[in-house]
């Protein structure tokens, strides 16, 4: 693809930078549905099912989304929105299914691990990662659900 195309598609670099992370958005949601629906017999599916999208590896994503994070974030209001509305979804799922406040906790421990990696902050080796995950799904099952 030319630059010039690009370009055309795309009128700044901010627009290119915005459709890269739509593009990895929409498949990490194609990703999380089939996780989710294959977790439909775990006690909150919603969480569950992010918790089997996060275990998997996607090493280019990973890395893709880090460079455009960094880098975009800084740039435009707009990707921040993006990144807001997406944060803003998960929590009304966490809230709308069983122990809602088992399953935030759960989340934001999960989110916490999740962007330390995507962002590139740091890496834990296969075995510790099974075991935070593990530690994420203990949080739910063990978290009391007071209000």
């Amino acid at each position: 693809m030319s630059k010039s195309t690009v370009l055309y598609d795309h009128k700044s670099k901010t627009a290119l930078l915005e459709a890269l992370i739509d593009r990895r958005i929409n498949q990490k949601f194609e990703r999380q549905a089939l996780e989710i629906m294959a977790a439909g017999s775990a006690p909150n599916p919603e969480l569950f099912g992010r918790i089997r999208d996060a275990e998997k590896i996607d090493e280019e994503a990973r890395h893709a989304m880090a460079m455009v994070m960094r880098v975009s974030v800084s740039r435009s209001g707009k990707l921040g929105k993006k990144i807001q509305d997406v944060m803003l979804s998960d929590l009304q799922k966490m809230a709308s299914g069983a122990r809602p406040r088992s399953a935030l906790m759960a989340y934001l421990a999960l989110s916490g691990f999740y962007f330390t990696e995507i962002i590139g902050f740091y890496s834990w080796d296969p075995e510790e990662r099974a075991k935070i995950f593990e530690g994420v799904r203990a949080i739910y099952e063990s978290y009391p659900e007071t209000d």
